[in-house]
């Protein structure tokens, strides 16, 4: 005998009626104390099955009564909004009273019982896909609905009368219980206590194993005629086999299958596994010819199983290209950009195979260079072996020629322009380098000389350059990568060029470059010059008219010396610990401050400077002292990165005001309100011993544009 179970769905409970098969809807009251039924059901019901009612304030129901005269006062769930009993095995068709502590309650719509369907067996127990099944029971003839595992429905049966049902088992189906449904909009659903048992295909043995991507591996059984597809590692799907019956599979296997577990697949799509993992043969290889190899050309791989690759990679991820290919040989073109490094040979299915030591690679070698004293634009023969692997030959500055009609002992190629004398570079397909033992000695062919340009000069200075071929100069770059835009008099024998003024300031060499690209290094010059001043209101000390109160600097105009004729201040004499140059305060002058004010980050401090004697110890301290914020310093020491220092004229110096540090707390914070930079402000010296012979002048703010 079978089980029996009542399964109901649930819908909101709503004051309605549908079919008589919804929970049975009572009028509401207004009044909020009083008890409130508002649904009850199902009805039709089972006995065994559950009864609910919903409705305000129930915890006052002491009772209900079922028909006839059944009186429950044990619920299953009792709260104010619900109450849940199951029907007892007595109860019949009849009206339901509620008895409360505010009076009875009487629905009016009569409890219907229903007759309950029953499932007695289910035979066969087991059964194949497609297969009819006979299920014997009670009030059968209500069923409509039979929902096999996994929620395949079947409607249409074969027979069908009160006390059995013949269906055919879905293609689909899965082992598991069985529902039987009346099919109403609230069903009354029974459910077999035991599980159809769905027959599934079983492999007992594969062959063979391992087996070859491609070819074809046979699956003995039972019931394989029951499988649509096979599933290979990783996730490999064949759906079409060679041949198919219920003992025996022949199948085919993907090329891209790789090592790993089988799986049947019956119509339900459950996975039957296999009886043993896949093993895949993969492709060995036992020797690779020649090498060294050559990029370009063709090796010869060796080995079994070479039919199922599908690509090669080269050092540096280069592929080379199949030429030919059996079980047992490959013919593949090494890459030209090939580096050396083992070779990996990957299947269709992705699998890697890599050769057991590096290959390596055919390197060119130089015998001679001829001639080696030339001009540019003149051709070079180099000799050696192997050189048709040679793509460039790069010349010492730089400059490239690309390789073309090479042998394998023989290039030519012509000078570029800009090639400067020195060993050249031959660089091959695959980037190597092979530098010679023999250095060119190279001449422009249009050699533009010097003989003569000032040692010294200013920006914005009109400078003349006397020679020979200076006509074919097309660009002239000061330091740094600063190109001259304005020219005098240019001819074969005398340039005239105007020095940009955003110039650097200092001794370096002017780059002259020819229409061919031929560049001529001039001798050095030294480039000197300062910033204007901008705002004379932001002057702080300019010992003209602003002075500083005390230190050992003395005001002097040594028109020898002077940047633009003014008064600058002088300090000559040994700086051995500290000393101040130049300082002041509040109570004997003002400083620009509060225009500055909280905008620190937007202002710069400059001044001049022009070190007479080289300094190599010490450093100059400019210090800015607030009465609230503290003491900030900036420590000025070329000379610490350079080794001695000394300017080659009056320069300019230039500090943000953020560079300056807090010598009070951590050495972190920053200046912050200009305003209240009252204390103390100025010039000095700390450290050394040193010989200090210099002149500053034009100590200010400026605003950063």
């Amino acid at each position: 005998m079978l089980k029996k179970t009542n399964k109901t769905i649930a819908l909101s409970f709503m004051c309605i009626l549908v079919s008589g098969l919804l929970f049975h809807s009572c009028k509401k009251d207004d009044n909020s104390d009083k008890v409130e039924l508002l649904s009850w059901g199902p009805s039709p019901s089972l006995r065994g099955g559950e009864l609910k009612f919903i409705g305000h304030n129930l915890n006052k129901v002491t009772s209900i009564i079922l028909p006839e005269n059944i009186d429950i006062s044990s619920f299953n769930t009792f709260t104010s909004e619900l109450i849940t009993l199951t029907v007892p095995e007595e109860t019949v068709d009849g009206y339901v009273l509620l008895r409360t502590t505010d009076g009875d309650i009487y629905p009016k719509t009569m409890l219907v019982i229903s007759e309950p369907i029953t499932i007695d067996t289910i035979v066969p127990a087991s059964v194949r896909p497609g297969d009819t099944v006979s299920i014997q029971g009670d009030y059968l003839n209500l069923v409509s609905e039979i929902i096999f595992t996994d929620e395949k429905t079947v409607t249409d049966f074969e027979s069908h009368s009160k006390t059995e049902i013949e269906v055919a088992v879905p293609l689909d189906a899965q082992t598991g219980v069985v529902t039987l449904s009346n099919g109403d909009t609230i069903p009354i659903l029974v459910e077999s206590d035991m599980e159809l048992q769905i027959i599934m295909p079983l492999a007992t043995s594969i062959t063979p194993n391992p087996v070859k991507p491609g070819t074809n591996l046979t699956i003995t059984g039972t019931d394989l005629d029951l499988t649509s597809g096979i599933e290979f590692s990783v996730a490999k799907k064949v759906t079409s086999f060679e041949s198919i019956t219920a003992t025996q599979i022949v199948v085919q296997v993907p090329v891209t299958a790789v090592a790993g577990p089988i799986n049947l697949i019956p119509a339900s799509g459950v996975l039957v596994a296999g009886p043993e993992d896949l093993t895949m043969i993969d492709p060995v290889i036992t020797d690779i010819s020649p090498d060294p190899a050559k990029t370009g050309q063709d090796i010869t791989v060796t080995g079994t199983d070479l039919d199922l690759v599908t690509s090669v990679v080269f050092g540096g991820g280069s592929e080379g290209t199949i030429v030919n290919s059996s079980t047992t040989e490959l013919t593949v073109t090494v890459p030209e950009d090939a580096l050396e490094d083992v070779v990996t040979f990957i299947t269709a299915a992705g699998v890697s195979v890599v050769s057991d030591a590096a290959i390596s690679l055919v390197q060119p070698a130089i015998t001679d260079i001829s001639p080696i004293d030339l001009l540019t634009k003149e051709a070079i023969t180099i000799t050696g072996t192997d050189l048709d692997v040679v793509a460039v030959v790069r010349f010492t500055g730089g400059a490239e020629a690309e390789v073309s009609g090479a042998t394998e002992t023989e290039i030519i190629v012509t000078v570029p322009p800009g090639s400067l004398s020195g060993t050249i570079t031959l660089v091959t397909t695959n980037g190597s380098e092979v530098v010679s033992s023999q250095s060119l000695t190279i001449t422009p062919a249009l050699a533009p000389i010097i003989t003569d340009m000032p040692s010294e000069a200013k920006p914005g200075q009109m400078i003349t350059i006397k020679g020979q071929n200076l006509n074919v100069f097309t660009e002239v770059i000061f330091p740094v990568d600063v190109y001259a835009t304005m020219f005098g008099l240019k001819n074969d024998t005398i340039m005239e060029v105007y020095i940009p003024m955003e110039v650097k300031q200092g001794t370096g060499t002017i780059i002259f470059i020819t229409d061919e690209g031929e560049i001529v290094e001039s001798p050095e010059i030294t480039i000197v010059g300062v910033d204007p001043v901008v705002d004379p209101s932001l002057l702080i000390f300019d010992f003209d008219t602003k002075n500083p109160g005390w230190g050992d600097g003395i005001i002097e105009n040594d028109p020898l010396l002077s940047l633009d004729g003014s008064d600058y201040l002088r300090v000559d004499l040994v700086g051995d610990g500290w000393r101040a140059f130049a300082s002041q305060n509040a109570a004997g002058g003002t400083m620009p401050g509060n225009t500055v004010g909280t905008n620190v980050s937007s202002y710069l401090l400059k001044f001049e400077i022009n070190i007479l004697e080289p300094i190599s110890a010490g450093r100059i301290r400019l210090r800015f002292q607030s009465d609230t914020e503290g003491d900030f310093w900036y420590n000025y020491q070329p000379w610490v990165e350079s080794g001695p220092y000394q300017t080659p004229n009056w320069v300019t110096v230039t500090i943000p005001l953020t560079d300056f540090h807090d010598a009070d707390g951590d050495g972190t914070a920053i200046m912050y309100d200009m305003s209240t930079f009252t204390a103390e402000w100025g010039i000095n010296w700390d450290g050394g011993p040193t010989d200090l012979n210099l002149c500053i002048d034009n100590y200010r703010f400026e605003l950063i544009e």
